[in-house]
């Protein structure tokens, strides 16, 4: 009789490692969620190409790429002029580059219309400036692609672009513009409904001028003189300030008069208020409840951070090999 092979039961195939470690748990957790729907106008490919192009011929170069002079062309150049400094411009001006200089500008009012890197991970970053231009109403588009496209153009990688200028760029400004009317904002947005400034009103504050018959009209030499509200004139024509000021310590400045008491009324008539019970007012407010969401962890986690290992390994090497 040939040795037969042994065989494990099933009871003694459950008691080994391997049937042991298995398939890992499944953890899921219960995360309250905003009941609000969020906002992200990402365009399309063919509008991306037509804002890149845009940015490419409107925007400056505003850090430029270092050169290296060969030292028998430079040393043909006079030392003194060698020194000498190019005139500084304003390149600048009218461009506010990454996320916290854009959400100052939106804060300071200036803020004509914004671009945001569709590459931002993770997305809460940005989710503020989105929700603040739908309030006051600042056309935004999210463009993939825009960190590239800005260092091409500008030398600067940045998240989120805000044109701070009016007068400049205006090819650009009229192309976000147009855009951004093909994404409407959802209505289930938090912002949807408590807009700050309506559509045709714009960031600058008007200037209201009131006309009045018995006011004498001034012209461009004349001085408005502002009285001080902390002068008061009596009967007498006698000024005098609010401010009490001590002569000695000893010595009371302000001596409160002797109040006159009269009478405590006892009773309250009925019909000077009205009872809850008798008026059923609508509430004011409407209060979303919150969302339960369940949320699986990421099995592919460790290889995602395998990969961006790998990745970062190999760019380095690259510019080594550049260098």
């Amino acid at each position: 009789m040939p040795p037969q092979t042994p065989t494990l039961t099933k009871k003694q195939q459950k008691a080994t490692l391997s049937a042991k470690k298995g398939k890992t748990k499944v953890t899921i957790r219960n995360v309250l969620a905003t009941p609000f729907k969020k906002y992200w106008p990402l365009v399309s490919q063919d509008q991306a190409t037509i804002l890149h192009e845009a940015i490419s011929k409107e925007l400056p170069k505003i850090v430029l790429d270092k050169l290296k002079i060969p030292w028998q062309e430079l040393k043909k150049i006079p030392k003194q002029e060698r020194k000498q400094k190019q005139p500084t411009q304003e390149i600048r001006q009218g461009l506010a580059f990454g996320i916290n200089d854009t959400s100052k500008a939106i804060e300071k009012g200036i803020a004509s219309s914004i671009l945001i890197a569709n590459e931002v991970k993770p997305k809460l970053m940005v989710e503020h400036l989105l929700d603040s231009s739908v309030l006051l109403r600042i056309p935004t588009l999210v463009v993939p692609g825009l960190r590239d496209i800005l260092k091409t153009t500008c030398g600067i990688s940045s998240a989120a672009l805000a044109l701070t200028d009016t007068e400049k760029f205006k090819e650009l400004q009229l192309i976000v513009k147009n855009l951004h009317e093909k994404y409407p904002v959802p209505k289930r947005h938090i912002n949807y409904q408590r807009s700050l400034i309506d559509e045709d009103q714009t960031n600058n504050q008007s200037v209201v001028v009131i006309e009045d018959e018995d006011c004498p009209k001034t012209t461009e030499d004349s001085v408005i003189v502002v009285e001080d509200p902390m002068v008061v004139i009596d009967d007498d024509n006698e000024k005098s300030t609010v401010y009490l000021y001590r002569d000695s310590k000893n010595k009371r400045v302000f001596v409160p008069s002797k109040s006159d008491a009269g009478p405590i009324i006892g009773e309250v008539a009925t019909n000077l208020f009205l009872s809850l019970c008798d008026v059923d007012s609508p509430p004011k407010k409407l209060y979303k409840s919150l969302k339960v969401r369940r949320i699986k962890g990421n099995h592919n986690r460790n290889k995602m951070k395998i990969g961006q290992i790998k990745e970062k390994r190999t760019g380095k090497k690259k510019k080594k090999k550049q260098k």
